[in-house]
């Protein structure tokens, strides 16, 4: 069946437009107006863009259209139609605790490719709204600075205060939503005023406000919407508010001119939810005097967010996790418990082991290296070269997603949050090789032993020259370790105990009984636990 491709004319005044049928039969057609351009997306990838005219869609005509080739002729792609045009009276407002201000915004898609990517990314709802949250911002940051330097937003009042706040405006928004591929080519209308201590951000008037969705725990009719459906379509039952979810945004309907009273109310007789204007319950007709706030639903900004699992399900996996969590701590302890287990074991000293060393160090010239900035004095031979000394973070634009925010009411609205980000940015500087006379190790003499008798000693030094000259050597540090050979039980080899005071060492006799703990899992002696028999 042969299918025309083009922008339905219901949707002519939308700045995109997602063709719905998918996917598109053999021999279908694009037809793209002046005032466009289609993109094609397959799995969420862009496969090209194609500008105003007539076009088979083939993949022997547009090649880019291959990785989206069925075996029958067929294509599963998604055609886009992305308007060119300004768009222009676009209303914005906000407030915040240092001022309030409105006005109409002209904006214009220059990158196609980058804006419709915000879109499928889901990141801000539509084009007017994170275009207006990026605006509120940036009058927010300006009343910020200017109550940070002691100066009131009265200052921006007039003809001339309001024209130079639109450029500072446009200024600070124009970059981040050229990052989306818009152009905010006007700023037009700014009205200014002061704000009140503790003002909240209003929602612009170009925010779009969605229907929850909502299933019926009587006869399981699913995706019911929660601001039109109170009662449910299929069996009448009264809506659950707990069972309201945010729906798949490719499901989701927006909400047009909705008035908006309040989280609803929960009756104290029957449960059933009420709007908060509502005097009596509609389930049963008590009066809502005593009536609570429904619970709201809180969406992980990070995720998308689709059909709840049901109760059950969720409670089986939340004991499953539990168990197999319990199971590893389990499997963790006895490896452990197995790991360290020791036995007791009696022994036998079969003999002794003793070692001295002496460092001998030389004064003389060593090779160093070191921030040019710390050398030294009577470094010489000094060699420049840069190295990264350190990094700092340097702003890097901003992370920003989409918040879903229940309403309470069956409806939710979304909100652009954004974040900055930062980058590592390496930090150079001169690094400098050089030579210095200083003590460094030149040798290490060696006295070894077995036995306690006769006593250890300390291998003979013969130094080459004294003093404080290139040449001259010095005792350095001194180390000695004393160790004493058990012979395990049964002929099942030995372990050793090692001390570092002769004392200690030769208080274990030849041929002397002791019992102590052995590691069952290697055979490692714990020295501390040794006993005389």
């Amino acid at each position: 069946m042969r299918e025309w491709v083009a922008r339905d004319p219901a949707h002519r005044a939308e700045c995109f437009f997602k063709f719905p049928s998918r996917p598109l039969p053999p021999g279908s057609e694009l037809g793209c107006e002046a005032t466009d351009v289609v993109a094609f997306v397959r799995a969420g990838q862009l496969l090209g863009l194609m500008g105003a005219g007539r076009y088979p869609l083939t993949p022997a005509a547009l090649p880019f259209l291959a990785p989206a080739s069925l075996p029958d002729g067929s294509l599963d792609v998604e055609p886009w139609f992305i308007a060119m045009s300004p768009i222009p009276r676009v209303r914005v407002s906000g407030a915040a605790p240092a001022a309030v201000f409105s006005a109409e915004l002209t904006l214009r898609v220059v990158d196609p490719a980058a804006a419709l990517r915000v879109v499928l990314d889901g990141a801000a709802g539509s084009l007017e709204a994170w275009a207006g949250a990026i605006v509120r911002d940036a009058v927010d940051r300006l009343a910020a600075a200017a109550a940070a330097e002691g100066r009131a937003p009265s200052e921006w009042a007039g003809p001339e205060g309001s024209a130079r706040v639109a450029a500072q405006v446009l200024a600070l928004a124009a970059p981040r939503l050229a990052e989306r591929g818009v152009e905010l080519v006007s700023l037009d209308s700014l009205a200014l005023g002061a704000g009140s201590p503790g003002a909240q951000v209003a929602e612009s008037s170009t925010e779009k406000i969605y229907e929850m969705a909502w299933d019926c725990g009587f006869c399981g009719q699913r995706k019911n919407l929660g601001l039109t459906h109170r009662h449910c379509p299929a069996c009448g039952a009264a809506q659950d508010a707990t069972r309201r979810y945010f729906p798949p945004d490719d499901e989701k309907v927006a909400v047009q001119d909705h008035e908006y009273v309040g989280t609803d109310k929960r009756c104290e007789y029957c449960g059933t939810a009420s709007g908060r204007a509502a005097k009596h319950c509609g389930g049963c007709g008590a009066p809502l005097g005593g009536a609570t706030d429904v619970g709201l639903v809180a969406a992980p900004p990070s995720a998308p967010t689709g059909l709840p699992a049901p109760a059950k399900q969720r409670h089986t996996s939340k004991f499953f996790a539990i168990g197999c969590v319990a199971l590893l701590v389990l499997a963790l302890g006895a490896v452990a418990a197995f790991l360290f287990l020791t036995r007791e074991a009696a022994l036998e000293v079969a003999g002794h082991e003793w070692k001295r060393e002496v460092v001998v160090e030389r004064f003389g010239p060593v090779k160093e290296s070191a921030w040019c900035d710390e050398l030294p004095s009577g470094a010489r031979g000094i060699a420049r070269h840069r190295e990264q000394r350190s990094t700092t973070k340097q702003p890097d634009g901003e992370d920003c997603h989409t918040k879903k925010i229940d309403r309470g009411d069956g409806t939710y609205a979304e909100k652009e949050v954004c974040q900055p980000k930062y980058k590592e940015t390496p930090v150079y500087d001169d690094k400098c090789d050089y030579t210095l006379d200083q003590w460094a190790s030149a040798r290490v003499e060696h006295a070894v032993g077995t036995g306690v008798t006769p006593e250890p000693h300390w291998p003979a030094v013969t130094l080459a020259r004294e003093g404080q000259c290139v040449g001259c050597e010095r005792v350095g540090k001194r180390t000695e370790k004393y160790t004493v050979t058990f012979k395990l039980p049964d002929a099942k080899g030995t372990a050793q105990c090692t001390f570092d005071e002769p004392a200690k060492w030769a208080a274990y006799e030849d041929g002397s009984r002791w019992t102590g703990e052995v590691r069952v899992l290697g055979g490692a002696l714990r020295c501390e636990t040794l006993k005389r028999r």
